[in-house]
């Protein structure tokens, strides 16, 4: 069995980590690893998927540090980081020093337990809105609120009222009038 690179990762960077996780309170785990192995990530060609797993999989260290129990538990098995989470427990060992009972036992019987069982419901998929109108109605609506907006940020300076001029509709001429004005001539 091959051990991937982020479990190889997460092993690298544990003697850091585990100080971290064992002397703190429950907050966001994955953001304190993340805050911890910066440093050392940056400077490794390590891609950003086992980054991302193996700061998953070390923040996981303080949940496999306590007994399995309810739905949360096995809802945790499911996630596709545990399997790893729980390799790097096996490979580094229990989070705080003393520990007397260590709950792997537990969570690996759990494991098989849940793998065993098929997902009660699948999940549920949410159901897209229907846009309607076409794409040049979206852009029609999008020029017109940008037009909008730059009036509104940008008032016409000639103008000395907020109301707008009013407008005058062209007259028409007499059919056999002359445009300066002047009498039509007879003939």
């Amino acid at each position: 069995m091959a051990i991937p690179q982020s479990v190889l990762l997460s092993v690298l960077v544990w003697p850091m980590v585990r100080p971290v996780l064992a002397a703190t309170k429950p907050c966001d785990y994955e953001r304190l690893v993340l805050d911890t192995i910066r440093p050392v990530t940056d400077r490794l060609t390590a891609t950003r998927r086992d980054v991302i797993r193996a700061r998953q999989s070390l923040g996981a260290q303080v949940r496999l540090a306590s007994e399995p129990t309810g739905r949360i538990a096995r809802r945790f098995c499911r996630r596709e980081f545990f399997e790893e989470a729980l390799l790097l427990r096996r490979l580094v060992g229990p989070l705080r020093d003393g520990e007397a009972a260590d709950p792997l036992k537990h969570w690996e019987e759990l494991t098989h337990h849940v793998e065993q069982q098929p997902d009660a419901s699948p999940p549920k998929r949410r159901r897209r809105r229907r846009r309607r109108g076409g794409r040049r109605q979206r852009e029609r609506a999008l020029r017109k609120a940008e037009a909008q907006s730059k009036e509104e940020a940008c008032p016409n300076p000639s103008a000395s009222s907020s109301a707008p001029p009013p407008r005058t509709e062209p007259t028409a001429s007499p059919p056999n009038s002359s445009s300066d004005g002047s009498p039509p001539a007879s003939t």
